[in-house]
């Protein structure tokens, strides 16, 4: 399954990126915030999408 991870917080998404890929997940993209989250699923068209609701530039939901 390939998967894009989309959040601001490093930690979170490094600790995403570990439990996907232990779990046999093909994780394609990890970014930080919502333009590069929208850039990296139209390039790499991922089965699922992690995203997390509060991401910059607006921080809102």
């Amino acid at each position: 399954m390939r998967v894009v991870v989309a959040d601001d917080s490093v930690l979170l998404r490094e600790g995403l990126v570990r439990l996907l890929d232990e779990a046999g997940c093909t994780v394609v993209a990890a970014v930080g915030d919502a333009p590069g989250f929208l850039a990296a699923a139209a390039e790499h068209r991922p089965d699922v999408a992690v995203v997390d609701v509060r991401m910059p530039p607006t921080m809102t939901d």
